[in-house]
C-alpha cells in the first residue's frame, strides 16, 4: 500500500545531517539508516490527517548508520543523521531535483543544535558558505533576497527616468512653443506628477532603513522630505503659485537634476 509523503525539513552543519518530520502523535515508527538511505513509515497526522506516511531518502554522500539516532516528540520527528566524513554537503539527495515535500529548514542553518550538547552550536551557513547558502536559498524559493533588490531597482529606476523625462519634455517643449505664456498652464500638466514621482521617492529613506541601500538616511530625509513639505503643504494648496516663472524653473532644474543622478 503507498503511503502518503510527510513535509521533512533539513539542515546540516560540518558533522551531521538534520531532519524534522512534520507529522504529530506517531507512535513506533519504522526507521531504518543505511550507509546512503534513510527509510521512514510510520502512521500519524500530518499534511494529509491522520494516515500513514512514509518515504525513502537516497543521500548524495555516506552516512555512520550506526550513531544516527530520530527522535520522536509530539509534534514532530528529530533525526540527527551523523556523516560519515566531516564537511557541508552541496545537497542533501544524490540527485539535483529534490521532491516537493522535501524543505531546506533555513531557521535550523542559525540556530543552537538542541540534539547536541549545549555547548554546540550550529554553523551559520551564511556567513561560513555563504555561496551556498544563497544557491540553497533559490532552489527552495525560486528567488533570493538580492534577486527581488534587482528586480525592484530596475523597475523604481525606470520609473523615476521616465517620469522625470516626461517632466522635463513637457517644460521644454511648452517653453519652446509658448515663450512666457506656457508659465500660466504648465503647472496642470506636471503638477501631479511631480507630486507622485516624489511620493514615490520617500521609498528612498525606507530602503536605507531596512539595508536594502546604503547611505546616510540624514540627507536623503532632508532633500526628499523638504521637497515634500514644499510641494504638498506651500505649493499645491496656492494657486497663485502655479503660475509663477520661478516654480517652473524649479521644477525643471529638479527633474534635471534626479536625471542626472
Amino acid at each position: 500500500m503507498p503511503h502518503l509523503n510527510p513535509f521533512v525539513y533539513w539542515a546540516q552543519n560540518e558533522d551531521s545531517l538534520f531532519l524534522k518530520i512534520d507529522l504529530k502523535d506517531v507512535n513506533n515508527p519504522d526507521i531504518k539508516f543505511e550507509e546512503r538511505k534513510f527509510h521512514f513509515q510510520a502512521h500519524g497526522v500530518g499534511a494529509h490527517g491522520s494516515e500513514n506516511y512514509g518515504f525513502c531518502l537516497d543521500f548524495c554522500s555516506e552516512i555512520n548508520p550506526n550513531e544516527s539516532v530520530c527522535k520522536v516528540l509530539g509534534s514532530k520527528i528529530d533525526c540527527n543523521i551523523v556523516k560519515a566524513k566531516k564537511g557541508w554537503w552541496p545537497r542533501l539527495t544524490g540527485k539535483p531535483q529534490k521532491p516537493g515535500w522535501l524543505k531546506i529548514d533555513f531557521d535550523r542553518w542559525q540556530s543552537e543544535d538542541d540534539l547536541n550538547s549545549e555547548d554546540e552550536k550550529l554553523h551559520d551557513i551564511r556567513d561560513d558558505y555563504a555561496d551556498l547558502y544563497e544557491r540553497l536559498k533559490k532552489e527552495e524559493f525560486g528567488y533570493t533576497k538580492e534577486d527581488l533588490k534587482k528586480v525592484y531597482f530596475i523597475i523604481y529606476n525606470l520609473a523615476m527616468f521616465v517620469g522625470f523625462t516626461y517632466v522635463v519634455a513637457v517644460l521644454a517643449v511648452q517653453y519652446l512653443k509658448d515663450g512666457i505664456d506656457s508659465f500660466s498652464q504648465f503647472y496642470e500638466v506636471v503638477g501631479p506628477a511631480m507630486k507622485y514621482l516624489h511620493f514615490l521617492q520617500f521609498s528612498e529613506i525606507i530602503l536605507v532603513l531596512i539595508g536594502w541601500r546604503s547611505g546616510a538616511i540624514l540627507p536623503a530625509l532632508i532633500q526628499i522630505g523638504g521637497r515634500l513639505i514644499l510641494i504638498n503643504l506651500l505649493i499645491d494648496p496656492e494657486p497663485r503659485l502655479h503660475k509663477e516663472g520661478t516654480l517652473f524653473l524649479l521644477y525643471l532644474v529638479w527633474s534635471s537634476v534626479e536625471l542626472i543622478r
